[in-house]
């Protein structure tokens, strides 16, 4: 359960049990060090707007709602947060959780029958797909040791390098390579 493709797909919404599992699982991450901004990311309030309006689709479908985070993404984030000593893997987490998100979601729309649900899962995955744009930018200004360019402070970007313009974006099309299969994810 647990997948967006899983809210009306084949079978009908029976099979489904909820939304994309990586928003209980950024829900989750309470252990995670508050490293910046990526580290609030995780627990900003639209991941729990993002679950609530999953599990209003899916429940108006007839499905069970997901209250619980995926188990293998839980493992991911349980490995990583030893490792979660600055602001660098910080990032690269958030990073790896948003664009998986993001993926999951550009692989598995297509599979919505409900015009509800295709809508809110494109609406959602322009966020996921913004946030992991944003997070690939610090990734890399962290990279080039410059820190002190991860900000919003007015006058900043014009100290930015020109590369900040484009390597939120490295592909014309979005990859789905990480996206979550439609049969995982966890039951409430």
């Amino acid at each position: 359960g647990g997948r967006p493709g899983r809210h009306c797909a084949q079978s009908g919404p029976s099979r489904s049990s909820g939304y994309h599992p990586t928003e209980r699982t950024r829900q989750s991450a309470d252990n995670i060090p508050a490293h910046g901004p990526s580290a609030r990311t995780l627990r900003e309030p639209w991941h729990q707007e993002h679950a609530q309006a999953f599990n209003a689709a899916i429940t108006t479908l007839g499905g069970a709602p997901q209250n619980s985070p995926d188990p293998a993404l839980v493992k991911v984030v349980n490995a990583a947060v030893p490792g979660l000593t600055s602001p660098a893997p910080v990032v690269a987490l958030a990073l790896e959780l948003e664009q998986t998100a993001a993926e999951t979601y550009v692989a598995n729309v297509a599979a919505l029958h409900d015009a509800n649900a295709k809508k809110t899962t494109a609406s959602i995955m322009g966020v996921e797909a913004q946030h992991a744009a944003v997070l690939r930018a610090v990734k890399a200004l962290l990279q080039a040791n410059s820190p002190q360019l991860v900000t919003l402070a007015p006058g900043n970007v014009a100290n930015l390098p020109a590369a900040a313009g484009s390597v939120g974006f490295p592909a014309a099309f979005f990859p789905t390579n990480q996206a979550r299969p439609a049969t995982e994810g966890a039951r409430s």
